[in-house]
């Protein structure tokens, strides 16, 4: 997985709201749809959405369809934002020191 696909897949509010609600284990796409003011079939294109992204995953158990987070694929996407996040502090301390020594002179 990419990390552009995972960040595009949570690029929709209505999205990230999915994904708070399944922090706290999984849901049925039933008991997602009473907390949003969208039709089935939108909450459904979002669900597919986070799916191709692979931020969450589905399960039909009998007639009902669960939806749950993809823990090691959001794992990935922080490891990616810490590296990045690593970087650019390293890049800005550098340009900083660098700053500071033309500076004085």
């Amino acid at each position: 997985m990419e990390p552009s696909e995972g960040f595009q897949a949570l690029a929709d509010p209505n999205r990230i709201r999915i994904i708070e609600y399944l922090s706290a284990g999984p849901v049925s796409v039933g008991s997602l749809k009473g907390h949003f003011s969208i039709s089935l079939p939108g909450l459904l294109k979002h669900i597919r959405r986070l799916e191709e992204g692979h931020i969450i995953t589905t399960e039909k158990r009998g007639r009902t369809v669960y939806c749950s987070l993809n823990h090691a694929s959001l794992k990935r996407l922080e490891t990616w934002l810490q590296k990045q996040h690593q970087f650019w502090d390293q890049s800005l301390n550098r340009l900083e020191k660098e700053l500071k020594g033309k500076k004085r002179e």
